[in-house]
């Protein structure tokens, strides 16, 4: 899970790998979240305030969260107890 920042035009900046150097620019939070969506996402510090890091190729301002686990999950199934009825079996 991440948090990207936004300037007032909804738009984010990013650093992209380009060939041996690094440019800096903007571009859509939609776009910014497509690459993030499709991409392996790790924390960096590679540059500073720009700690979301795409494929080692794309790095975004903001920050990256833990996902809370919902109430729901690690819960295994419990068998039903026996309720003193017996199966009837059709034949």
């Amino acid at each position: 899970m991440y948090n990207l920042k936004k300037n007032a035009n909804g738009e984010t900046q990013y650093i992209k790998k380009a060939g041996s150097a690094y440019v800096k620019a903007t571009m859509p939070i939609g776009k910014a979240e497509g690459i993030i969506g499709t991409g392996k996402v790790k924390e960096s510090d590679k540059f500073d305030g720009f700690p979301i890091a795409v494929n080692g190729e794309y790095f975004f301002p903001g920050e990256i969260a833990e996902e809370k686990s919902s109430d729901n999950e690690d819960k295994t199934y419990d068998e039903p107890k026996d309720n003193g009825w017996k199966k009837h079996d059709k034949r």
